[in-house]
């Protein structure tokens, strides 16, 4: 006699993904991984367990899987900045490939630090990120001054910055521009 679950008509199976691949031995993953999707294959559910929930709610009008709720991660996470130009309350960023995490991070270090000035001293400016975006590109549309390095603009050591940035500099690192210069003095 057919158990109850085998008697609904499962909802339609998903595109079957590649078997993925282990680095070391691992045949019993291997093996597991065979195993579900052995079952989801015959039942078109995850599992036998959800196989037989879907038998216990069959004629409820519950549907499977029919909704995705989106939900927000918060995580506290740092930033040390390359090099600190106390005087000037400059954050200096070096980067030889600026990639899509560093990007992200980047503007949400902007988004929660306004006023803080991070420059970007890039190994490549003109390197690609995307057909049409350089990294020198991706620098300007986001607010962020930048230089094609090693070498860093006179303008740049130059700088006074106003009450805005000061205040914005103690305020990420925790340091006064002359609380950072009696630091340097000491060593």
């Amino acid at each position: 006699r057919p158990k109850a679950w085998m008697m609904m008509s499962p909802p339609p199976t998903p595109p079957q993904r590649p078997m993925p691949t282990f680095r070391s031995s691992s045949r019993s993953r291997a093996a597991q991984f065979a195993r579900w999707n052995e079952v989801r294959r015959r039942t078109g559910y995850r599992s036998q367990f959800e196989a037989d929930i879907a038998a216990a709610l069959e004629g409820t009008g519950a549907a499977y899987e029919s909704s995705r709720l989106p939900y927000s991660v918060t995580t506290t996470a740092t930033y040390t900045p390359d090099w600190l130009l106390p005087d000037q309350c400059i954050l200096i960023e070096a980067k030889g490939e600026l990639g899509k995490a560093d990007r992200d991070k980047m503007q949400l270090i902007r988004q929660q630090y306004p006023h803080l000035d991070i420059r970007f001293v890039l190994q490549t400016p003109n390197a690609k990120l995307t057909k049409t975006v350089t990294q020198a590109d991706w620098c300007e549309k986001n607010g962020f001054p930048w230089c094609k390095g090693p070498g860093i603009p006179d303008g740049w050591l130059k700088h006074r910055p106003g009450v805005r940035s000061r205040r914005a500099f103690a305020a990420a690192t925790g340091t006064t521009p002359h609380e950072q210069q009696k630091k340097r003095q000491k060593q």
